[in-house]
């Protein structure tokens, strides 16, 4: 395994536990700028300093450390860290990244399939230029799925391609009213992280609002901005946004109550559930069982062809 000495890492997650026997120790999920890494800090005395020093987004500077194997996961338990200096270490080195995420011309080209005018004039308020520059190189969460520089356009291009093919599945869907949804319903996720942070944190609006209530108002703004604007259709646009996540408990203000709204949510859970399983198998060994996903879920990395 890797020499961890003199390597920073971002942290995801800190938090201070006790063993069963009360003595403190630190639980912590860092970012080596490519893997996730599950690490402990068994020293009370530093794991108590630590947790009152540290928080998600912060880089630590591991002095020593020693890799083990804990329920099956490898783990890092660290004897030596200490918060790292910023010239210490390369933010742009430590954020997630992808290979091959679309771009902002694949967005425009998205927004430009869409026929009706009055719903193409929308996308092009609410996704301006400056906007559009954002989106292409936002994550599209802290660690879920698409948790990288430019997954919140790749994401969003997945949704719109699932909600297309729907549309040619069922032809009585409303297609294009499909596809905006589709590019508009997680915009509010521009606002709800931050994508200047390392871990991406979430934001003040992101944790008092969240990225559903963003983006809603900031389409039911712009709609209205419109003149001549289909109320109904208005109406179902934002019921689109805010039903997506499906049900309640999962965040939605209202669950889906038409076949547009079902559609969005089934393409939105798809993508995200297909990512997380792709991120997970990407660093395993043909043939063996990932590492298990910041849901706790593992998978069997199959054998691909070339």
């Amino acid at each position: 395994m890797e020499d961890v000495r003199g390597r920073a890492y971002a942290v995801r997650e800190i938090a201070l536990a006790r063993t069963r026997t009360g003595a403190a120790y630190l639980r912590l999920v860092l970012w080596d700028g490519t893997n996730r890494v599950e690490a402990r800090v068994w020293e009370a005395a530093v794991a108590e300093q630590l947790a009152g020093q540290v928080k998600p987004g912060d880089v630590l500077m591991v002095g020593e450390g020693r890799w083990t194997e804990y329920s099956g996961e490898k783990q890092l338990n660290v004897a030596v860290i200490r918060l790292a200096k910023p010239e210490e270490y390369d933010p742009s080195a430590l954020r997630p990244k992808k290979e091959g995420v679309p771009t902002a011309e694949d967005l425009v080209r998205a927004m430009g399939s869409v026929q009706r005018a009055h719903l193409r004039e929308l996308l092009e308020r609410v996704v301006d230029a400056a906007t559009l520059q954002e989106f292409a190189g936002a994550p599209a969460a802290k660690g879920y799925h698409h948790s990288y520089e430019g997954g919140l356009a790749e994401h969003t291009l997945e949704v719109v391609g699932f909600c297309e093919a729907a549309a040619k599945l069922y032809p009585a869907l409303d297609r294009d009213l499909l596809v905006t949804a589709a590019i508009l319903h997680d915009v509010g996720k521009l606002w709800e992280y931050d994508a200047d942070s390392i871990t991406f944190e979430r934001t003040d609006p992101g944790k008092l609002l969240g990225h559903i209530v963003l983006g809603w108002e900031l389409t039911r703004r712009a709609r209205h901005e419109i003149p001549r604007f289909p109320e109904g259709e208005g109406l179902h646009l934002e019921h689109l946004i805010l039903s997506h996540h499906g049900q309640k408990d999962w965040g939605s203000p209202v669950e889906p109550h038409t076949p547009e709204a079902v559609v969005l949510h089934q393409a939105d859970l798809a993508s995200a559930r297909v990512n997380q399983a792709l991120q997970a198998v990407a660093s395993a060994v043909p043939e063996s069982w990932s590492q298990k996903d910041p849901s706790g879920r593992c998978f069997w990395a199959a054998v691909r062809k070339s």
